[in-house]
């Protein structure tokens, strides 16, 4: 660009408006098409930072979801394991914590009324 710059004040100072003008039109072209390309790069750029992320959220929520699942598969496992008779409520209240923890519109009083019959115990 400095080059062609230096050409177009050259022919200007020798009198040769004719070039001068075709070569300020295509610097100003070229000027346009420079913009215009990075302006692309720079709204490219800002949609692969936002899929990056959305990517890096996606991942961190799946790693607590996946600990959470395993947290719950162990409670569970304890709970299969124990005769009806053994199951005691802090086991239930356990279970039904790691539950509300992941959906916040369920309430734990709700699920424990909802457990008492459903493992046959009574609190």
């Amino acid at each position: 660009m400095k080059r062609l710059a230096d050409s177009y004040t050259q022919l200007s100072d020798e009198g040769r408006s004719d070039l001068a003008g075709m070569l300020q039109q295509a610097v100003t072209v070229s000027d346009d098409r420079y913009k215009a390309l990075q302006s692309a790069a720079d709204d490219a750029e800002q949609k692969l930072t936002s899929i990056v992320n959305k990517k890096m959220n996606f991942d961190s929520n799946y790693g607590t979801t996946l600990m959470w699942l395993q947290a719950l598969d162990k409670e569970l496992k304890t709970v299969e394991e124990l005769p009806g008779s053994e199951l005691e409520h802090s086991t239930i209240v356990k279970v039904c914590v790691l539950v509300t923890s992941v959906r916040p519109g369920m309430q734990t009083a709700d699920l424990l009324s909802d457990s008492s019959h459903l493992f046959g115990v009574s609190r």
